[in-house]
């Protein structure tokens, strides 16, 4: 919000000295202002996002999931939920330490994004788990996009510090119309 009122400052008397605080302090406020509603939307990308990934966290996911299948459009019919968990995650974690654990976790989530369409929805729930609230017809077809995010995620072949590690997941999936 900006303030758009300024009064004459350039007189000499006193409502010209009023007029030069007034508008030194409105500017002072509008440019405040500012800084707050940047840091509010700061604060609620963070409540919302992974810190690492940059995807929708699980609080979030779950809210949306919710608003879909409490809809009385019975839109809910039309969306599947892919579940994905990475296996032997743990073994990068402790062998390469946690930087290589969250480089990994960064390069599954950019690889699952990069699947999606425009109404479809990545999140990373935790550790290493993640979950796509995804637009499907039918089983079939969530059960093609699963298959394409496995057949992606295992081309990976994460590379750290000169060791390469084959990169598999497990996939459930359920279409929300069963």
């Amino acid at each position: 919000a900006q303030l758009e009122m300024k009064l004459d400052d350039e007189r000499t008397d006193e409502l010209g000295q009023f007029a030069y605080w007034f508008n030194r302090r409105s500017t002072e406020l509008a440019d405040t202002l500012g800084k707050l509603s940047s840091a509010n939307d700061e604060l609620a990308y963070q409540a919302t996002h992974d810190g690492l990934t940059g995807l929708i966290n699980r609080r979030a996911f779950d809210r949306r999931l919710e608003e879909l299948t409490t809809s009385s459009t019975q839109e809910w019919c039309r969306y599947a939920v892919v579940y994905v968990d990475l296996d032997q995650f743990k073994v990068v974690n402790d062998t390469c330490g946690h930087a290589a654990g969250d480089a990994l976790l960064v390069e599954v989530g950019r690889e699952l994004s990069n699947l999606l369409r425009r109404n479809d929805v990545v999140a990373r729930l935790g550790g290493d788990e993640f979950a796509v609230l995804l637009g499907a017809r039918d089983r079939q077809e969530a059960a093609e996009f699963a298959e394409r995010a496995r057949a992606a995620i295992e081309q990976l072949h994460f590379p750290w510090e000169g060791r390469v590690f084959k990169v598999t997941l497990s996939i459930g999936v359920v279409h929300l119309s069963e």
